[in-house]
């Protein structure tokens, strides 16, 4: 060691001082031994044990620069000559090796310096002096072999002086010894230099070491790995001895798991003696029981934990006692007495009391208060009033104060507005006016004869409607006063002569145009054919086009117009081609007629042609047509043109005549062809006539047919020194046109069939045949094709045929041409071109061997070449073949042929390719070297060995060196006989990957090692375990191998079939949870270690997931004493289902059903209360989680419902209560009119006293119990009360008979048929009351303004404003005579109309109105509309000229539109637009409040007689 630092301290500062001249010196310093080698290995390397070799091997590599380079004789360094050359060449390596067998010492040291390079002498002076130190080197490796062979150990060498300090050994953890030559370590460390850390007693070889600690293979444990591990998890009943499970008392089996108790005691208590001592609360002999608190006190019986309480107790444990119907929910039971809450008491808490003792103003009855007459309220508290006011006003401590209108100690009497401004007596709330007044409260003043219906009073003032006049409006005026053109007579117009109309506006026309026409503002509009101011005149054909006269209906034409209308010219004739031209044409024709002008129109008869025109003089009869298109047919047409009017044609086809070519001459003329170029022609035409004739051959034309736009051509196939004629036409529509023609003579030719051929890198051979043409003499000239200024030419006799090249440059294209020579003439050159060949590569030799690969090195060739192609075989003979090599980028070129068999000489030859073509071959011979191992692989892999396999190399050998390495760096090495084709390899670890190589060796010699990568197995997990079992999931636990691994696959199936789930888990991890399981099924679990891609074989186990519970519970078809119970079935397979339900205050019920059953009818229910129900599935002992529903019975209904003491306007109710505790009775009754009345009674009452009913009325009576939000079912009755005169009222007059005096809705019966039931609003008050009301204004929140179908139906809010409908108006009053009232009030004032008669007709006559016989304070304006059909403003069935219901926005019986517009437009005030009644506020006023409302004439009579009896 310390010769080695004094070396490398020697050779580095050799190093350093020649950096900068000579280039890098390096120095490589290797040492192998069996273990790996520690990573600072350059300042502590460690010496091998004394049994084992040691290996001495530095290597010492010197690059010196490239130029100069230098070559040293290593045996004598500073005496040879070096050698000078101009390439770099392959370094070799001087090697020594020296063996010493007693001692199993190998020294090994190479030094690699270039063979050749340039001197050194002058430009490396030191050189010399590396070599130097280099000898010295040798020298003192000699003396360290000397003493270590010796044997006095190789320790005893003493550090040179000056050496520099270097580290202590043993790594400062251990001491040195000479006499061992090793580390002798500190405690807790080993390795030969006390750097890797020592566990305790080595793990009991049953781990591994790392890092210091333990790393126990499976089954054991502790810090040495001394204490054996049980193969299953002894769990809480066991512990771990000597690899196997010590179970506590009670326990047995493989994992303490197990017991001698039945069912395991089923982990709810501890097995002693084979009997099992339960935990609380559990009893049985298998702890399947639950017990009860107490004992249930001996009151009750015991069921699964669960006390069943006998009559009179209650609790969990039965300790209480219960009260009389549980207090009947109306109070507390408190040691078996009733506590009750406020309002109840008895006993039980069943009888109800009265708030405040009735404040003995009446008696309690079932808790409510019976009051004595004048008090009422809850408590009888509240003083009543008589009648309770009429409902026409308000009680205030037992006094009516009555609403306005109403008067009277009940408010039974009405009052009159105003008083009737003294101007009326007041009758029963209504005001009879005296004369000259009227309106509700006679405010209003009245006019004469209401002013006949014809006008608007206005305070007591006829304002008369268009068309009338006078004090009452009796008079009639006629329209727009006749114009002032005739006389009114009666309201019509008699008119002056000459004027007609209904207001003598028109005006008449002469003999009514003799029906040839129609008048228009007093003037005639003729017919076709006739004029005139009477239409009386006959007309001409289109007046004779105004180019002749009309005599009598007949056309006389001007000159130059023919025809029966005078609309033709008089046409030309004898149209005349005079002459033709290419691009002209003349024509003449002849006419009898005096015209304006000529029109001549041309175009050519191909189609798609352009039409022309041109125009000459009416007195010309010939014409020049020019610039036409030669050679072109044209139809050409003549018209006459008079007064802008054309004739018919006269037409005729001509053709032009096409043009001589010119411009002929010719481009170029050579030996065979003559190129021809002409002018072109700018007029279409087909194309060209080309035409060459040897003059000196009768029959040697050629004709060339050209298309249109060529103006070149040239000719070949021609004779050279020929003369030709040539001539050129042009075609059109296969005419010729006259020709141009020229002569011309062909040129000679060259020599033919030029030729270069026997081509080498220096010489060719150029031949040739004669020309055709007789020549003096042939010119060959040659050179360079990229120096063209380098030329040789020579002169040929004319019978020559071929000329040697000589002197050429390899690899060169060279150019040669050839010319025919006579007279002054030249032919044109014949050309040719070749290359030279490639020269062959020079100084073929090779520069390094392998076993199956040789490399060649060569000088270029001058030639730039594409490739080089290497061809070679062995000379043993066998297949030869062939590579191809690019050229080196210097001088020379380096190949490498791989592929070849070990130890076989080889012949080799390289050629020069470019393209296609190459040069000759440089040959060699050369021997490849040994080869390796080979198709080394790795087989029947275990956890801790492996089985190698390989193949024989081809080549001989003494023997195999095996070398392994773990991945961890641990490495092995073994020496095979030469006969092994396998090996096996054991001790390894589980789950390591391992590096194997092997080499073959003979002699000194080794080969390349083969190489192969495997991984020892991997354990399986062990010890698998289940926990947190549920019914979809469970956690699974596993023991993890020795060896770490990458992850685990968990795979769990069905074990009775089913689709299987894989799970990935951490390699970290030890258990994972299987998720998404089936209930109640069994699973078979497969684990499975992974390392990158290798798997270990898999451990396995079975587990049982619980059951899961059912789902959806619920009850449906619940009733008062029944429900039906209803559940999703459980997943798992299950034995029966337990339902458990009870209400809130008594004991559970249990039932069992099947497994198949998902159904459950409860019975004996009671009702109105509150049930909690649970259900859950078993399956032998086990049995799921419960699903729960709660739902509350219903109210059961009363029962007996009686009427009794029916009266005309009361009825008696009695019914039994139900059984249900309820918190009220809702009572309702409906008549047969569809008028339903409800109350809400008193939870105790069991009667109901049924008060204003009305009389011979059908009545549905309904009661229904309700306890909270539930109500019970109905119970009904059927009662009809006595004595009412019309049981079907067809009008308001019948129901006010019957009895009902109340204003509002009612139901009628049209015609007194019960099938046809209408609502109508009932006026009671007025007049006596019985009115039908069936139109109303009162507030402007109806649109009045509707179509036709809305006022034939009616529409609006009968509470509000409405319109009853012109059907119903006519089926009320087609049944009887009806009397009509209009009341109206405005701004406190009142008015009314009263018509005795009052009737609408049917649909057919648009639901005329008749009315008459009129009474009142508003005056007679409905008169006016007497007999008129209805109108909507999509209906108009006025007599006006206007859209009487579109111009006034309403609708009615309008005329000559309205003095009643009660439908139009509320609040408007515009002139006959809003609510107007003319005779009361006029058109310019809308009314605020306005009824129409009718009642049978005969109701006075009627009443009186009801009265009367």
């Amino acid at each position: 060691m310390e010769m080695r630092g004094f070396l490398l301290r020697c050779f580095t500062a050799a190093l350093l001082s020649q950096i900068s001249t000579c280039g890098l010196i390096k120095k490589v310093i290797r040492h192998q031994r069996e273990a790996l080698m520690p990573k600072n290995t350059q300042e502590n390397l460690t010496l091998p044990h004394p049994d084992q070799p040691v290996v001495f091997n530095h290597v010492y590599n010197i690059n010196v620069p490239s130029a100069p380079l230098c070559s040293v004789d290593l045996d004598s360094p500073g005496g040879s000559s070096p050698k000078t050359a101009g390439m770099e060449v392959q370094n070799s390596d001087q090697m020594e090796h020296t063996l010493d067998g007693d001692n199993q010492i190998v020294f090994t040291h190479r030094i690699s310096i270039p063979k050749q390079a340039c001197g050194c002498n002058n430009q490396l002076p030191d050189m010399k002096e590396i070599l130097s130190r280099l000898e010295m080197l040798e020298s003192e490796l000699s003396s360290l072999r000397e003493q270590c062979s010796s044997g006095a150990g190789c320790c005893g060498a003493q550090v040179t002086a000056g050496e520099l300090s270097t580290k202590p050994y043993c790594n400062g953890r251990g001491n040195w010894s000479t006499d061992s030559c090793s580390c002798t370590c500190e405690p807790g460390w080993k390795g030969p230099n006390c750097t890797e850390p020592e566990c305790p007693n080595d793990c009991q070889d049953q781990g591994r070491c790392v890092d210091g600690q333990c790393e126990c293979f499976e089954g054991f444990t502790g810090d040495d790995c001394s204490i054996e591990m049980c193969l299953m998890d002894c769990g809480d009943y066991g512990h771990c001895v000597e690899g196997s499970c010590l179970c506590e008392e009670g326990f047995i089996g493989e994992d303490c798991s197990q017991t001698n108790c039945l069912h395991n005691c089923l982990g709810r208590g501890r097995c002693v003696e084979d009997e099992c001592i339960c935990d609380h609360p559990w009893t049985g002999f298998d702890c399947s029981e639950l017990i009860c608190p107490n004992d249930c006190y001996d009151r009750g019986q015991c069921i699964n934990g669960t006390c069943y309480c006998e009559e009179g107790y209650t609790g969990e444990d039965c300790g209480q006692l219960t009260c009389p119907a549980n207090c009947n929910d109306r109070g507390t039971c408190v040691d078996g007495q009733c506590v009750c809450q406020t309002g109840y008491s008895g006993e039980d808490c069943s009888k109800l009391t009265c708030p405040k003792n009735c404040h003995e103003r009446g008696h309690c009855f079932n808790g409510k208060c019976i009051c004595d007459p004048g008090f009422e309220g809850g408590d009888c508290s509240i003083l009543s009033c008589p009648d309770n006011c009429s409902n026409n006003g308000q009680c205030i401590n037992g006094e009516c104060i009555c609403d306005i209108g109403y008067q009277g100690e009940d408010c039974s009497e009405l009052s009159c507005p105003n008083n009737c401004q003294e101007r009326g007596r007041c009758i029963n709330g209504e005001c009879i006016c005296e004369k000259g007044y009227a309106g509700e409260d006679c405010s209003t003043k009245t006019c004469p004869r209401d002013c006949m219906g014809r006008g608007d009073c206005v305070d007591g003032k006829c304002v008369c409607l268009v068309g009338f006049t006078g004090k009452d409006c009796s008079e009639l005026t006629c329209p727009n006063n006749c114009q002032d053109q005739g006389q009114c007579v009666n309201g019509q117009c008699v008119c002056q002569q000459g004027f007609t109309g209904e207001d003598c506006s028109e005006k008449t026309c002469p003999s009514n145009c003799l029906d040839r026409g129609y008048c228009v503002d007093g003037s005639c509009v003729c017919y076709e054919g006739f004029t005139g101011p009477d239409c009386s005149v006959l007309t001409c054909p289109g007046d004779c086009q105004n180019q002749g006269s009309c005599d009598n209906g007949v056309c006389v034409c001007h000159e130059g117009f023919i025809g029966e209308d005078c609309s033709d010219v008089s046409p030309p004739k004898d149209l005349t081609v005079v002459e033709v031209t290419p691009e002209t044409v003349d024509l003449s024709w002849e006419n009898d007629m005096h015209v304006t002008e000529y029109l001549i129109t041309y175009i050519p008869t191909a189609p798609g042609g352009l039409e022309l025109d041109m125009r000459v003089a009416g007195d010309q009869k010939e014409a020049t047509i020019r610039e036409l298109e030669p050679g072109v047919e044209y139809l050409i047409s003549v018209y006459a043109v008079l007064s802008n009017k054309r004739s018919v044609p006269v037409s005729a086809r001509v053709a032009t005549h096409l043009p001589e070519p010119e411009g002929l001459k010719f481009k170029s003329v050579r030996e065979t062809s003559v190129e021809v170029q002409w002018d072109p022609l700018d007029i279409p035409f087909d194309g060209w006539n080309l035409i060459f004739r040897n003059t000196k051959e009768e029959d040697g034309e050629i004709l060339n047919s050209l298309g249109r736009p060529e103006t070149v051509f040239e000719q070949s196939g021609l004779g050279p020194g020929q003369e030709y004629e040539v001539k050129l036409e042009v075609v059109k529509n296969s005419k010729r046109g006259p020709p141009a023609s020229k002569s011309v003579v062909t040129m000679i030719d060259a020599p033919r069939h030029m030729d270069v051929r026997d081509v080498t890198d220096n010489t060719a051979l150029v031949t040739w045949f004669h020309p055709v043409a007789d020549v003096d003499g042939i010119s060959i000239s040659y050179g360079p094709s990229s120096d063209p200024a380098n030329r040789r030419a020579v002169e040929l006799p004319p019978t020559d045929t071929q000329f040697h090249l000589g002197g050429l440059t390899a690899d060169t294209q060279y150019d040669v041409s050839l010319k025919a020579k006579k007279g002054d003439q030249t032919s044109s050159p014949a050309h040719s071109s070749f290359l030279t060949d490639l020269d062959p590569p020079r100084n073929l030799k090779t520069v390094e061997l392998t076993d199956e690969s040789i490399t060649l090195e060569w000088e270029n060739s001058r030639a730039q070449v594409d490739n080089y192609r290497i061809k070679y075989g062995p000379l043993s003979g066998g297949e030869h073949r062939e590579l191809l090599f690019p050229p080196g980028f210097k001088h020379s070129t380096q190949a490498k042929i791989s592929g070849l068999r070990p130890g076989t000489e080889y012949g080799m030859g390289v050629t020069a390719v470019r393209a296609e073509r190459e040069s000759l071959p440089t040959t060699t011979n050369a021997v490849t070297a040994l080869d390796a191992p080979k198709d080394l692989t790795v087989a029947q892999v275990t956890e801790t060995s492996m089985m190698l396999l390989w193949k024989r190399p081809l080549a001989k050998l003494d023997s195999y060196r095996l070398v392994y390495v773990s991945a961890e760096g641990h490495q092995m090495e073994e020496a095979l006989p030469a006969s092994s084709e396998s090996h096996t390899l054991k001790g390894l670890i589980p789950g390591m990957l391992y590096t194997v190589s092997i080499s073959a060796e003979r002699g000194h010699r080794t080969s390349a090692p083969a190489t192969a990568s495997a991984p020892t197995e991997l354990g399986p997990p062990k010890a698998i375990r289940f926990s947190e079992v549920t019914d979809t999931s469970a956690t699974v636990h596993w023991m993890t191998p020795g060896a770490p691994v990458d992850s685990y696959l968990v795979a769990y199936v069905p074990a009775h079939g089913g689709n299987g789930r894989t799970l990935t888990v951490d390699g970290s991890e030890s258990h994972t949870v299987l998720p998404n399981l089936t209930p109640g099924v069994t699973y078979e679990v497969t684990i499975v270690a992974v390392k990158s891609e290798r798997e270990s074989k898999p451990g396995s186990e079975s587990v049982t997931t619980a059951l899961d519970k059912p789902r959806g519970l619920t009850a449906v078809n619940i009733t008062d004493s029944e429900a039906l119970l209803l559940w999703q079935p459980a997943i798992a397979t299950v034995d029966g289902y337990v339902i458990s339900y009870s209400a809130d205050s008594g004991a559970p019920v249990m039932m069992r059903v099947s497994g198949n059953v998902v159904e459950f009818e409860m019975s004996s229910l009671t009702p109105a209360t509150h049930y909690t129900v649970k259900v859950y599935a078993v399956r032998d002992l086990a049995k799921s989680a419960a699903t729960t529903t709660e739902f509350t019975t219903d109210v059961d209904a009363p029962q007996d419902l009686t009427a009794s003491n029916i009266q005309t306007e009361s009825a008696l109710l009695t019914w039994k209560p139900p059984r249900a505790n309820i918190s009220a009775y809702i009572l309702s009754f409906e008549a047969v009119d569809g008028a339903v009345r409800e109350v809400v009674l008193s939870p105790a009452a069991v009667s109901y006293n049924m008060v204003q009913l009305s009389a011979s009325t059908e009545y549905s009576v309904r009661l229904q119990a309700q306890a909270g939000p539930k109500k019970s079912g109905v119970v009904t009755t059927v009662l009809t009360t006595t004595g009412v005169l019309y049981r079907h009222p067809r009008d308001c007059s019948q129901a006010l008979l019957n009895g009902d005096a109340t204003s509002g809705l009612h139901t009628v019966y049209v015609g007194g048929d019960e099938k046809q039931p209408l609502q109508v609003y009932c006026d009671m008050s007025t007049d006596g009351g019985g009115w039908i009301v069936f139109l109303r204004r009162k507030s402007g929140k109806v649109e009045f303004f509707r179509n036709w179908k809305n006022y034939t139906g009616g529409f609006g809010d009968m509470n509000d404003e409405f319109w009853l409908g012109l059907s119903n108006l006519h089926k009320i009053t087609a049944g009887g005579q009806y009397e009509l009232r209009v009341d109206l009030k405005d701004k406190g004032e009142t008015a009314y109309a009263q018509y005795e008669k009052f009737s609408v007709s049917e649909p057919r006559s648009r639901y005329k109105v008749h009315v008459g016989g009129y009474s009142g304070t508003a005056g007679d304006s409905m008169t006016y509309h007497h007999g008129r059909p209805f109108s909507t403003y999509d209906h108009d069935n006025d007599i006006a000229v206007t859209n009487c219901a579109l111009s006034y926005k309403g609708a009615f019986w309008y005329k000559n539109c309205h003095r009643v517009n009660l439908m139009g437009r509320y609040g408007d005030n515009n002139h006959s637009k809003g609510v107007n009644w003319f005779h009361w506020k006029g058109h310019e006023h809308s009314i605020e409040f306005a009824e129409m409302k009718i009642r049978p004439s005969n109701f006075r009579n009627l009443e009186g007689r009801r009265k009367r009896s």
